[in-house]
Parts: structure tokens; sequence; C-alpha cells
């Protein structure tokens, strides 16, 4: 599986043009970004990493992806 990334248009503050969803996950937790403030794709893709990561969680399986 490929990690999904978006075009920046939600955080001028940040000088890259693409983030994946990992950096947005990272940026939510250290509070760069604001989940309320991300556009309605973003965080749709964030929710179904997260659900992803979480069910991966729960059976001790992890899926490898691509970087």
């Amino acid at each position: 599986m490929s990690t999904k990334s978006f075009k920046n248009t939600f955080a001028p503050h940040v000088r890259a043009k693409e983030i994946r969803i990992s950096g947005i996950i990272l940026g939510l937790q250290t509070s760069v970004f604001s989940y309320k403030e991300l556009p309605a794709e973003v965080q749709n893709a964030v929710d179904e990493e997260m659900a992803r990561r979480k069910a991966a969680n729960a059976t001790g399986k992890k899926k490898m992806t691509d970087h």
C-alpha cells in the first residue's frame, strides 16, 4: 500500500508542496495542524489511516507501507 499525500493547500506555514498522511498525523500530534482546519478529503484520509493503525495494533499485525 502506498502512502497517500496531499497538495498543501491548507498549511501556509509549512513549506512543503505536498504532505504525506504520516506527516499530517504527526502534525496533528504536535499541534502543527488543527483537525477541524483540514480539508474534508484530508480529514477522511486521517480517519482511515487511524482506523487502519488501530486495527493493526488490535490484531498485532502490521502492514508494510511504502514511504
